[in-house]
């Protein structure tokens, strides 16, 4: 539960000074939820009823600015599962829905597809296991702003004050790269902030170019 996550994050943090406040704080774990998301999304399967017709809208629980569509399984119940291929996305004024090569009759069709992870005061979908480490991302960003104010607060007048600021940035800087870096190995992913600026785009046949292949063939055919 986030009252979990609050306390993990507290402890983890140690800002005796109180820098930080509860907003600063709760944001931290919110964005880390948000990127826990993105490195280790949820699958949801959801079963849609009475679909007719060749264009149809998106399962309820989909997130048009976050989901991926995995598999799209009719009929339901084959061993092993028929997953249709000739659909793709169709954006329209009025949003996105799914266009299919065959019409549905009143039929059930399964969804299985991603969404973010839920941590609030009722739900949490993270595993035991993660818990952790998505709580060491948020301490790792709230360090590093405490690191930043200690940083600013060196007063060159009082040596010693400044000596004492100085070490506390420096320390916590310190756990913010140790914090970042125990998310980064629990989870297998690279950080972020070394990754350069460059992009490599695999070719391979997604389910919207199925459906593009699929309508010129069509038109071929006309």
């Amino acid at each position: 539960m986030l009252t979990d996550y609050q306390t993990l994050v507290t402890n983890l943090v140690r800002d005796d000074a109180a820098k930080i406040s509860t907003p600063q704080r709760d944001a931290a774990i919110a964005l880390a939820v948000e990127r826990y998301s993105r490195d280790r999304p949820r699958t949801k399967v959801e079963d849609v009823t009475g679909l007719t017709g060749q264009m149809i809208a998106l399962p309820s629980g989909y997130q048009v600015d976050f989901s991926e569509m995995h598999a799209i399984e009719f009929p339901i119940g084959d061993v092993p599962p028929t997953e249709l291929e000739s659909w793709g996305f169709y954006d329209a004024p009025a949003g996105r829905s799914l266009q299919f090569a065959d019409a549905f009759a009143a039929a059930t069709v399964r969804f299985r597809y991603s969404v973010r992870h839920v941590v609030d005061g009722v739900t949490d979908t993270i595993p035991l296991g993660d818990r952790e480490a998505v709580a060491k991302l948020a301490a790792a960003q709230l360090c590093q702003q405490l690191a930043a104010v200690y940083s600013n607060e060196t007063d060159s007048t009082i040596a010693v004050d400044t000596t004492r600021t100085a070490d506390k940035a420096s320390n916590y800087r310190r756990l913010a790269r140790d914090y970042q870096e125990h998310y980064n190995q629990q989870l297998g992913v690279q950080d972020r902030r070394a990754v350069p600026a460059s992009a490599v785009v695999s070719v391979g046949t997604a389910p919207g170019r199925r459906m593009a292949d699929w309508l010129r063939a069509e038109s071929m055919v006309a």
